[in-house]
């Protein structure tokens, strides 16, 4: 059996890392197709309101406008329960 040197023993964990992190793009891509092919406007979204609320993965999302036309995306809390 070859002991390993310390130099490939780094590059081997980088190897993995790479490997990891096209894993995880690739689920991240399947959920992104088109998406910045087909930009969608914030005043399209959420008719002229300042606000709009999101459900995603059971949890719910407020994304509102600022004043100085930021977006900021907060954990809200269910006014139904769920």
């Amino acid at each position: 059996m070859t002991e390993l040197s310390d130099d490939d023993m780094q590059e081997a964990d980088k190897q993995e890392n790479v490997v990891d992190t096209a894993k995880r793009v690739s689920r991240c891509d399947a959920h992104a197709k088109g998406s910045m092919l087909n930009p969608v406007s914030f005043d399209e979204i959420s008719a002229g309101s300042h606000e709009i609320f999101i459900e995603y993965s059971n949890q719910l999302y407020r994304l509102s406008r600022t004043r100085l036309c930021k977006l900021i995306l907060t954990k809200a809390t269910n006014p139904f329960g769920n």
